[in-house]
Formats: structure tokens, C-alpha cells, sequence
């Protein structure tokens, strides 16, 4: 599993934070997906072999907004 942080243009509301969410979950090999509105990002985890950037890319886009970019996710801390 792969984490990445994808930056959303276009969000302007909690709907559209949702409708991103969804769509990006809606994804074969997404595990999770959590968007924050405020820093207008998504919090992707998903399955490398089962899908890449293109085709959350191309989630956003059907959903209605753009991608600015992707960037790691740290790794998450020991508990």
C-alpha cells in the first residue's frame, strides 16, 4: 500500500470535500481516502498494483475538479 497526499483545485464546500471523497474511494485498490477542506488535500491510500496517479487523477475529474499535484505521505508512527 502507497499513501499519498493529492492537492485538490476547486473545493469550496464540505459537498465538495465529500464528492471528492467518494469519488476517490470509489476506486479499485483505494483502502481509504480522508480530504481536509481547509489545506484543499486528500489523504490517498491505496494498492500501486491496482491503480496509480492517472486514474485518481481521472477520479477528480469526473467528480468535477482538478489535481495541483501529489506528494508522499510520511510513513505513519509507531505506536
Amino acid at each position: 500500500m502507497k499513501s499519498y497526499h493529492v492537492f485538490v483545485d476547486g473545493m469550496t464546500c464540505e459537498h465538495c470535500a465529500d464528492r471528492v471523497a467518494k469519488a476517490l474511494r470509489a476506486v479499485g485498490g483505494v483502502r481509504d481516502a480522508a480530504v481536509d477542506l481547509a489545506s484543499r488535500t486528500a489523504m490517498v491510500t491505496f494498492d500501486e498494483s491496482r491503480c496509480g496517479m492517472a486514474t485518481l487523477a481521472e477520479a477528480v475529474r469526473q467528480a468535477g475538479f482538478s489535481i495541483g499535484g501529489f506528494r508522499d505521505a510520511p510513513p505513519p508512527a509507531p505506536a
